[in-house]
């Protein structure tokens, strides 16, 4: 198996996942990130204590419910690592848990609530330059700002090609649909028409057949043999039909809906159960539609 497969197949694990249980596992991996990362002695941070603890474990473990609530989870963890960079504690790897924030605050909300969480986010960064945390000046303000905004940006734009590709498969869904409702209603009126054809054959020819049965047992006779001929290839074309409802493909031999070019069988057929039938067709008929 190659690369390339093996990449494929790993997404298509990826994408049958639950996403709660993805979350649950990208929200362990915060919370073990922030508690090591922000373990440090350097002697710019202030050392870690209870509350930072608590700060850190505020900005990580709301993601384990990242999907139900992404803006609320959003500030809360903003405002946590906000905190943490203005009292002076080290803020390790908790930038990445807010980009993380921001990227779901882009995908899965409406652009007025994308646009309080940046406005959120960017009110964040304020404070936090302004409280002169050793990690956070100028530069850092700058990049910030670029980084996360770029976050929250790719965020949207998965959105809407979610939306588009979503949208997308409904359209193809309701295509289905409708294909096979225009499949069903062409095979109903084509047995309507076989059963129809083949029930007015044999009421015609059972009629005849009970009037001359005393007089004339041989017409009789031939009354029933075009009766048992009949009824045998009507079913043949409802099994036929009712094969293709089953198997939804038209594996088995497909005969034509009977048009104009068929009216001399039908006539013959009529005339062979002991009704006189005249057919007088005119020239020009091969230019009328095929519903007529």
């Amino acid at each position: 198996m190659g690369v390339k497969a093996v990449g494929v197949s790993a997404l298509e694990r990826i994408r049958r996942t639950s996403p709660w249980r993805i979350d649950a596992v990208l929200a362990t991996c915060f919370v073990l990130t922030g508690l090591t990362t922000t373990n440090q002695s350097n002697p710019i941070y202030e050392p870690r204590d209870g509350v930072a603890i608590g700060l850190i474990l505020a900005a990580t473990l709301p993601y384990y419910v990242r999907r139900l609530a992404p803006l609320p989870v959003f500030a809360v963890s903003l405002a946590a690592v906000a905190a943490l960079f203005v009292q002076g504690y080290a803020a390790g790897a908790l930038p990445f848990v807010i980009g993380v924030g921001a990227y779901t605050v882009g995908a899965y909300l409406p652009l007025r609530e994308v646009v309080l969480a940046a406005a959120l986010m960017y009110a964040a960064f304020v404070v936090m330059l302004v409280g002169d945390s050793p990690d956070f000046r100028g530069a850092e303000f700058v990049t910030s700002v670029a980084v996360f905004g770029a976050a929250m940006l790719v965020g949207w734009s998965m959105q809407g090609r979610r939306l588009r590709f979503e949208a997308m498969e409904r359209e193809q869904g309701e295509a289905a649909l409708r294909a096979a409702a225009d499949e069903r209603l062409r095979i109903a009126q084509e047995l309507h028409d076989v059963v129809a054809h083949s029930l007015g054959v044999i009421a015609v020819q059972a009629g005849v057949g009970m009037h001359v049965i005393d007089t004339d047992p041989a017409e009789a006779r031939r009354a029933l043999e075009h009766i048992s001929r009949t009824s045998r290839s009507s079913l043949g074309e409802i099994r036929r039909l009712l094969g293709l409802v089953r198997t939804g493909e038209p594996t088995v031999t497909y005969a034509p809906t009977p048009g104009l070019a068929d009216l001399p069988r039908l006539a013959l057929e009529v005339a062979e159960a002991g009704l006189p039938v005249d057919l007088d067709a005119a020239d020009n008929t091969g230019n009328l539609p095929p519903g007529v």
